[in-house]
């Protein structure tokens, strides 16, 4: 299960460096993940997405996303 205070503290983080609100940034993990709210959730077209944002599979290799990660590492 994840730590919310650490999601929620990593996406205050992020978003403060995307210049976005956090509560957006929330709204559209919690949409991404199908309300999991985990960096280890796989979904999309044929389960190949994984994440907090659903990073693609090419997206995985090149930012190195792993179902392991914490928010804070996925962010």
């Amino acid at each position: 299960m994840v730590d919310q205070t650490e999601l929620v503290n990593a996406a205050r983080a992020t978003a403060g460096r995307l210049g976005i609100n956090p509560s957006a940034l929330l709204t559209a993990i919690s949409y991404e993940t199908g309300g999991k709210m985990s960096p280890g959730t796989w979904g999309g077209k044929g389960g190949n997405y994984l994440g907090l944002i659903q990073f693609g599979p090419s997206e995985q290799q090149k930012y190195g996303v792993t179902e392991d990660q914490s928010p804070r590492e996925q962010m």
